[in-house]
């Protein structure tokens, strides 16, 4: 009622509104979106289901800022879409900017609205996100950013559910990956954090499987996020 009453003072049509129960889908028009969707050709549709990946396993800056790298990676490993000229690339993207779907930034950085990924953009296939990310620690192998952002996604979306321990082993698995290239000589920051991250999710772990053990490998982490995390130097991280 109260989103029928928004259309009436705004002069929206409800017929065409893909209403959700939130006031921003009356203005987002996801219903206009959706028939923009099937519109789209295969490659502006697999650059698209890459950058809903990519957000799904929490690999983004702030704002919901894509690594065209990253899209193009997951492109040519899920969506076989590869060895294609820059300026192909471009009018796809380009294409998906004028139908709004997202836009185009400095640094070859993009941007997707986040309604549009979750509420339009439909998969090829239904995958949860557990598998979601297992294919993506896979993929990201060698990328430590990609790798510790997964790590938060995982530990984030495990936190309250029925699949704690699944979760929390993804997040295990991607921080122990990314600790590989974050080395304590050369990346004594990112060591430490992930050190961190991964101690809490070795914690979180014992809460609901091998106690011992679990707590000795946060023990474990912590102590070495503890070799850059100094009472001296950073006294509120110690």
């Amino acid at each position: 009622k109260e989103g029928q009453e928004i259309c009436n003072k705004t002069g929206k049509n409800w017929d065409k509104q893909g209403f959700d129960g939130t006031p921003g889908s009356i203005f987002m028009e996801l219903n206009d979106m959706k028939i923009r969707w099937r519109g789209l050709g295969k490659q502006e549709k697999s650059i698209l289901w890459a950058i809903r990946q990519l957000y799904l396993t929490g690999i983004y800056e702030r704002k919901e800022n894509f690594s065209l790298e990253r899209i193009k990676i997951v492109c040519d490993k899920v969506y076989d879409i590869n060895n294609i000229p820059r300026y192909q690339w471009h009018e796809w993207l380009e294409k998906l900017e004028q139908a709004r779907f997202l836009k185009l930034l400095e640094h070859d950085q993009v941007w997707a609205e986040e309604a549009y990924l979750l509420k339009v953009v439909e998969p090829p296939k239904k995958e949860s996100q557990l598998n979601l990310l297992h294919t993506m620690i896979d993929i990201f192998r060698e990328d430590a950013e990609a790798l510790f952002l997964m790590g938060n996604r995982a530990y984030g979306s495990g936190g309250n559910s029925l699949e704690r321990v699944a979760f929390m082993k993804i997040a295990i698995a991607a921080y122990s990956e990314a600790l590989k290239v974050y080395k304590l000589e050369t990346f004594p920051m990112d060591y430490a954090m992930t050190q961190n991250n991964l101690g809490n999710a070795y914690r979180t772990l014992a809460e609901v499987e091998d106690k011992t053990a679990n707590c000795k490998r946060a023990i474990a982490a912590y102590t070495e996020a503890l070799k850059v995390r100094k009472l001296e130097t950073f006294p509120m991280d110690y």
